[in-house]
């Protein structure tokens, strides 16, 4: 913990010192004459780069406590009940990615294949990997973005949860509203229970396996959760839960690393997506 306070003052008064030149720049930007556009152009530039190195430093300081302590974290939460362990997002460096519509894409496999919204950017944070409870578990964080330019939205953003199921499915079916669904060669399945279809769809190519998937537990649990998307295909189980933050958080470059708070808060979130999956293993 020492050497990473030390390091966080040193990254704190790295990111300190550029504030005089980002004043100096935006003062230049305000103030230089209209007619000297270039000049405009390249302090614009550089004001970018500034802000960019920022972030840069603030990124890189949270890397660094995620990699040391993380994964301790994470063993005295499970104990012996699995292991999962942290990597970093694929895309973390390289934010934005332009993904072909509905392509295999290295920003989650399973959120194209589950096929439960359709997108077109993708980012990615925090993933954990492992098993747990016996089964192997996927923890992703995402922002799936529909759209360009101007006309851009927010599809998701919040953990993708895969589970390897117990059994293997044989069609594929999806439980959700029906808005940036990729349901080619689905079929919508009508639901005799009126509360349940007045939050959810449910599309399928297989209509007896999706009526067995619907079971009363199932059904309760889907209903006490908002905003949850769930695909049942092959032998996966997978979960996309619209929480609309920053989950997993650890390594504020602004708070102490002794301060507990943030520890606790990353516990809160680990401890929400294991009680998470422990609920739809029981389930499905």
């Amino acid at each position: 913990m020492n050497e990473l306070e030390k390091l966080r003052k040193k990254k704190l008064l790295q990111f300190m010192l550029l504030f005089p030149v980002d004043v100096i720049i935006l003062a230049g930007i305000f103030f230089v004459d209209n007619s000297l556009f270039v000049v405009t152009i390249i302090l614009l530039i550089l004001m970018l780069v500034s802000i960019s190195y920022q972030i840069k430093i603030a990124k890189n300081f949270e890397k660094s406590v995620k990699v040391t302590c993380i994964n301790n974290i994470i063993a005295n939460i499970l104990g012996s009940r699995g292991e999962i362990v942290w990597q970093e997002g694929k895309n973390t460096q390289n934010i934005k990615i332009k993904i072909p519509f509905l392509q295999e894409n290295v920003c989650g496999k399973e959120v194209t294949e589950s096929r439960l919204f359709s997108f077109t950017d993708c980012y990615d944070d925090d993933i954990f990997i492992g098993e747990y409870a016996g089964l192997k578990v996927d923890i992703a964080e995402f922002i799936l973005i529909t759209g360009y330019g101007k006309y851009k939205s927010t599809v998701f953003r919040g953990p993708v949860i895969t589970l390897q199921s117990e059994k293997e499915f044989q069609g594929h079916t999806i439980i959700g509203k029906k808005r940036y669904v990729n349901t080619k060669g689905l079929q919508k399945l009508k639901l005799p229970m009126k509360e349940f279809a007045k939050k959810y769809d449910v599309y399928t190519n297989n209509f007896d396996e999706a009526g067995k998937i619907l079971a009363p537990d199932l059904i309760n649990f889907l209903m006490g959760m908002k905003n949850i998307r769930l695909a049942c295909y092959g032998n996966k189980v997978v979960a996309a839960i619209h929480t609309n933050r920053d989950m997993f958080k650890l390594g504020s470059l602004f708070r102490p690393v002794e301060d507990q708070k943030q520890f606790m808060k990353f516990t809160e979130d680990f401890n929400w997506a294991i009680k998470t999956i422990d609920k739809l293993k029981g389930l499905i």
